[in-house]
């Protein structure tokens, strides 16, 4: 088969295939160094279960759009009450920027509001709470009502040219260091 024909029909694959894509489109907010409010909810939580996994894991259920996660807060930072439990929510596959949490891992959590349910995405900060030491002492802080650091974060090594983290193990902090800036 000629050239030209592979290429007309790659492309004519490509344009009828539906697309779905997620961005993290900025909308001016303030960073992660912004101050906590009271009513953002911000936890420290152990994934118990999942209802509707994302369809990498289960095709069950094709018509519902999100998952449910159900988490044991084991540190409450910000926004939560008296519960000891709380769901979570958010998509079921890739291009709608869902966050796939897994089962029994613990994780630092900033879910959005979105009407009745909180929702995360992979535009949010949460992360494993292996990688959130860095900023755990920060939130800590800030829940406290004491001072918090203007500056702070976690030196990592990495791969010349293009610094990149060197292995996907968690970043463990420099104890004893001085840094100057």
């Amino acid at each position: 088969m000629p050239t030209w024909c592979l290429l007309a029909l790659f492309v004519v694959l490509a344009s009828s295939a539906e697309v779905w894509a997620c961005s993290c489109v900025t909308t001016g907010e303030p960073g992660p160094c912004a101050k906590l409010t009271p009513t953002e909810v911000v936890f420290v939580g152990t994934l118990l279960s999942v209802e509707n996994p994302p369809y990498e894991i289960s095709m069950e259920n094709p018509g519902e759009e999100q998952s449910r996660y159900r988490f044991r807060i084991d540190e409450k930072i910000s926004g939560l009450g008296e519960e000891h439990e709380i769901d979570i929510y958010s998509g079921r596959s890739g291009g709608d920027c869902s966050y796939h949490f897994a089962k029994n891992q613990k994780y630092l959590v900033f879910p959005n509001r979105n009407n009745d349910r909180l929702v995360v995405t992979i535009c949010s900060r949460t992360r494993p709470f292996n990688f959130a030491q860095a900023i755990l002492p920060q939130l800590r802080a800030m829940r406290d009502g004491n001072p918090v650091a203007s500056v702070y974060g976690l030196l990592q090594v990495g791969q010349q040219p293009y610094l990149s983290v060197t292995d996907d193990v968690p970043p463990q902090p420099l104890r004893n260091t001085r840094i100057e800036l």
